[in-house]
């Protein structure tokens, strides 16, 4: 029969069928493992939601153009101690957002060397308040001032050794602690005028460079207001999440710029529901677009 010439040997259709037994166990096994690690994910939010004493460690992306501007100006206004490390992630060739971070994290540095000259100030002025007030005290009570003022010259010695010396440059000392910040560089995913056809080849080139650089790093919040070199990195971010490799936030701030449509990065990342959250700078642009948040003008 033709049928017969077809039919598969009994050892062959064995074969397949533990075969797909196998694999149909391990994608099981893999979905509850997904599962519980997704559970994991979701009560350690919600301790973190309660309340953060440690750090967040936070992957911001630049880019070209006005990108890095409004993503300057946005960190402008959060607490550095508690969103750091940061790392910024950038074009290869982008060499301008790599001079402005350098500029932004040095301009922390400098405020962070104010701050410490002044507590070291404050810190100065109280221990020299201190030994008058005392001074004042034996004058006043009759005792014998000399054992009571190198008492006091001691202790004001060894308060002075205790502090960073005067000498030594104050942002030494604001960065003589564990890594603050750091670069890390990604192929660009897209040129300008380049056609949607390669891009899809180069983003996925970029891709596989971003998906160890998150891996590395395990971020718990990705900022980005595009361009397309937020989109490897985002999709890299979501991926290792799904795995349950790192608990990562993706959060996406849509430009200033952009009044009533979204982005084509923005629209790409929210088709694929790869932002945690997309925020708008626009009321407009909120109504229109579903799934968005708007806070007001963020610049």
């Amino acid at each position: 029969m033709l049928w017969d010439a077809f039919a598969m040997p009994d050892s062959a259709a064995s074969l397949l069928a533990i075969a797909g037994t196998v694999l149909l166990t391990l994608a099981t096994l893999f979905t509850i493992w997904l599962f519980i690690r997704r559970r994991a994910w979701a009560r350690v939010r919600a301790g973190r939601a309660q309340g953060r004493d440690q750090p967040c460690p936070t992957m911001v992306v630049l880019g070209s153009g006005g990108h890095t501007m409004e993503m300057m100006d946005l960190l402008r206004s959060l607490d550095p101690k508690r969103y750091t490390p940061r790392v910024y992630v950038l074009a290869q060739t982008d060499t301008t957002s790599q001079a402005k971070a350098l500029g932004f994290e040095q301009q922390l540095a400098r405020v962070g060397s104010v701050k410490h000259h002044h507590d070291d100030s404050v810190a100065n002025k109280d221990v020299s308040i201190s030994a008058r007030t005392r001074s004042h005290k034996q004058r006043q009570g009759g005792k014998a001032a000399g054992s009571e003022a190198i008492e006091s010259r001691l202790s004001n010695n060894a308060r002075s050794a205790q502090q960073p010396s005067s000498l030594a440059p104050a942002a030494a000392r604001w960065t003589a602690q564990p890594r603050q910040f750091w670069i890390e560089t990604i192929p660009r995913s897209r040129e300008v005028a380049q056609s949607w056809l390669t891009s899809l080849f180069t983003t996925a080139h970029a891709l596989l460079f971003a998906l160890p650089m998150v891996f590395r790093v395990r971020p718990e919040l990705v900022l980005c207001n595009g361009p397309g070199t937020c989109v490897p990195v985002c999709i890299a971010a979501k991926l290792l999440y799904i795995l349950g490799v790192c608990d990562t936030r993706v959060v996406y701030i849509e430009s200033i710029c952009r009044v009533e449509t979204l982005s084509i990065a923005a629209r790409l990342l929210k088709m694929l529901h790869i932002p945690d959250r997309v925020v708008v700078m626009w009321p407009q642009l909120n109504e229109k677009v579903s799934g968005c948040e708007y806070h007001g003008r963020l610049l």
